[in-house]
């Protein structure tokens, strides 16, 4: 638990400070995860695209992603659409951040049915 609030933490703080197109990595227990071609910023109220990729993943993963703005309990009005480009390497299409505020943003990792990784990070827009 401590490593993700860690990992966490400090995604939010390199995300919030990145340029274009700068490469964040966060390990996990099973992958790292490298976000590849993220915005600088999430931008609010527009649709948004971003890739991401998971070191020694397999062909065939199943990936979620959502964002929700905990202090509110509500999330997007999008529901995102992940594509596999090649083994381990993802995008995300149709991400909307509708309004300002503090988001999460979780990307789960299945292998099969089974759950194999989270991983999450808080920022504001």
């Amino acid at each position: 638990m401590l490593r993700l609030l860690v990992s966490t933490v400090l995604l939010s703080v390199l995300l919030s400070s990145c340029g274009e197109p700068k490469k964040v990595m966060l390990p996990g227990d099973v992958y790292t995860l490298t976000l590849e071609k993220a915005p600088s910023s999430f931008p609010e109220n527009e649709i948004f695209t971003f890739e991401f990729k998971l070191a020694g993943a397999a062909a065939g993963l199943r990936i979620e992603a959502d964002c929700t703005m905990p202090g509110h309990g509500h999330g997007m009005n999008t529901s995102p659409k992940i594509t596999e480009i090649q083994p381990g390497h993802y995008k995300v299409e149709g991400m909307q951040l509708h309004m300002p505020g503090e988001w999460l943003l979780q990307l789960n990792v299945f292998d099969k049915d089974k759950q194999v990784e989270s991983f999450r990070y808080k920022f504001n827009i």
